[in-house]
């Protein structure tokens, strides 16, 4: 079982690394966000536990992220680790665009981080839980759109997010009756 490597990247986000292999070996990375409250680390240990063995590949990094500590409106303004402010849980609210914007930058210092050490953007994936899933098709439609690919698991996004807007404006996609983007070419 690989043991994780906890420090700090360029971007200031708390990272918790788990590698099989040595950087020179890699050729592509898995960067996972946690969903809202929690941290890398339990993230990391969450996937494990559900697993029953380490998430690893033998040439991929898998990366754990923590969102910073900041007042989350939803906890009554308590600190808690979220990549985000929501200040309603319902479909109809607006996104907090300015903290969402904050976050995409950070994400993205950390996405560079891996490329600065040789992984091409094309070879690394993104994606998260709830919170973290959201973020991740923010950082990955509104910055980061040639990633190898983005996930989620159990997230959502807002009935007016800015995701909707950018992935309306490919000209491959359209919007179906019921809000749902489709591929036109499949």
């Amino acid at each position: 079982m690989a043991a994780p490597i906890v420090g700090l990247s360029k971007s200031k986000l708390a990272v918790n690394i788990v590698a099989n292999t040595g950087l020179k070996n890699c050729v592509g990375a898995v960067i996972l966000l946690h969903g809202s409250g929690d941290n890398g680390s339990n993230f990391n240990s969450w996937i494990r536990d559900t697993l029953g063995e380490e998430l690893s590949f033998p040439h991929l990094q898998v990366i754990y992220p923590t969102a910073p500590s900041r007042p989350y409106t939803l906890s009554g303004g308590m600190l808690s680790n979220v990549w985000f402010d929501r200040y309603a849980l319902e479909y109809e609210t607006h996104e907090d665009t300015d903290s969402i914007n904050h976050m995409t930058d950070e994400i993205s210092k950390l996405i560079q981080d891996q490329v600065n050490k040789g992984i091409p953007e094309n070879r690394i994936f993104l994606g998260g839980f709830s919170m973290g899933g959201s973020m991740s098709l923010h950082v990955a439609f509104n910055q980061h759109t040639s990633i190898a690919g983005v996930f989620t698991l159990s997230s959502y996004l807002y009935q007016e997010s800015l995701v909707y807007k950018v992935c309306i404006s490919f000209k491959h996609l359209k919007q179906n009756k019921s809000g749902l983007l489709k591929n036109q070419y499949v």
